[in-house]
């Protein structure tokens, strides 16, 4: 299971980019853990939808299956490192 996060990681990182200072204007709410990290982002709604469609089409479009869940938790994993 790590390999496959990893693997949907590096996805990310080669075929999305998103501006930094665009995606902090889409964060409405954000929770930091004890050691500075962020672990959880609430995104405008329309942002939101607008990017899991984004990463569903690119995995599409590469032929890589992985679960719905897995694409979306790697989405918001990308989101939380970029906004930093």
């Amino acid at each position: 299971m790590e390999d496959q996060k990893e693997a949907v990681r590096d996805v990310l990182d080669t075929h999305l980019f998103v501006r930094a200072t665009d995606l902090l204007t889409k964060v409405v709410a954000a929770s930091k853990g004890n050691g500075g990290q962020i672990f959880w982002i609430t995104l405008q709604r329309e942002f939101h939808s607008t990017s899991v469609k984004t990463v569903l089409a690119i995995a599409s479009k590469l032929g890589v299956t992985y679960p719905i869940g897995l694409l979306t938790e790697a989405l918001f994993t990308f989101f939380s490192f970029h906004s930093q």
